[in-house]
C-alpha cells in the first residue's frame, strides 16, 4: 500500500498526478495544475504526504462503514393539528 505524486510538464503547465495502491487496486488521479515547477513540487509533497498518512485508516477500517447508509424516508412528518 503506497501513494506516490508524480509531477509532470503538460503543455507548459505543471500537473502533480495521485497515484494510489492499495490492496483493492491501483487509481492514478490528477490532483494539481500548476503554472510553474516549485509550486507543483511543494503541492505534490503535501497531497504525497496527506495521501500517505490517510492508508493506514482506511485499511484499518470495517468496509460496512463505507456503504451508503439505509434507504432514507424524506416524506414530511404528519404532525396532525398544530
Amino acid at each position: 500500500m503506497s501513494a506516490d505524486a508524480d509531477v509532470v510538464e503538460e503543455y507548459g503547465r505543471w500537473i502533480v498526478y495521485l497515484t494510489v495502491v492499495l490492496e483493492s487496486g491501483a487509481v492514478r488521479r490528477r490532483v494539481g495544475d500548476h503554472h510553474d515547477e516549485r509550486r507543483a513540487r511543494q503541492a505534490a509533497a503535501i497531497i504525497e504526504r496527506n495521501a500517505r498518512r490517510c492508508i493506514p485508516r482506511l485499511v484499518t477500517r470495517d468496509p460496512s462503514e463505507f456503504t451508503p447508509p439505509h434507504r432514507i424516508d424524506h416524506r414530511p412528518i404528519d404532525r396532525g393539528d398544530t
